[in-house]
């Protein structure tokens, strides 16, 4: 389990040799920001570290994507949580881990996943790696909209979170990604 790493106070996964994935919650504003601008955002490397299990350390070389996170819309009263929470970041160098593989075709009713989360130590450089066995459960009262297999939301049950969570990726039985914690 050493592709998982925590950063700053969000988990991540390697889905190329240099670059991560992670929640764009978990990208200081100002460098989102700087991306929709099209201005340089290397000056991550001074804001986001990246450390993996065998101790492996990495600093930011760019943002790549982020989404924008809107959440509530105070002139619509509007809750959009739904949109993807998603951010792809390049590492200074490749790591000596191997990537994740992903599958795209979403998190069907029932699906047996894992959850690979990064629990951090109070002084948020490193964590542990905690295994969560949990079930996807399609439309309910909490995620309405997840009747579609491939809705960007789901509900896991039995898969607790914490901050520092958020990122961590999540996969099915044969170790292929198919969600983000």
């Amino acid at each position: 389990w050493n592709w998982t790493f925590h950063v700053g106070a969000c988990t991540g996964f390697l889905v190329e040799k240099d670059v991560i994935a992670t929640n764009s919650h978990c990208i200081p504003k100002f460098l989102i920001q700087r991306l929709k601008n099209k201005e340089d955002t290397s000056v991550c490397k001074s804001y986001i570290g990246v450390t993996f299990e065998d101790n492996e350390t990495h600093f930011c070389s760019e943002i790549l994507s982020a989404t924008e996170m809107r959440g509530f819309n105070p002139d619509t009263h509007e809750v959009d949580f739904f949109e993807p929470d998603l951010a792809y970041i390049r590492l200074d160098r490749p790591s000596t881990s191997a990537p994740f593989r992903l599958n795209h075709t979403g998190m069907p009713d029932k699906l047996r996943v894992r959850a690979l989360k990064v629990d951090p130590n109070l002084d948020r450089k490193a964590g542990k790696l905690v295994v969560r066995d949990c079930s996807v459960s399609g439309d309910n009262a909490v995620v309405p909209a997840n009747h579609n297999e491939r809705s960007a939301a789901a509900t896991m049950l039995g898969c607790d979170i914490i901050q520092g969570n958020s990122g961590s990726p999540v996969v099915d039985e044969g170790g292929f990604v198919r969600g983000i914690y």
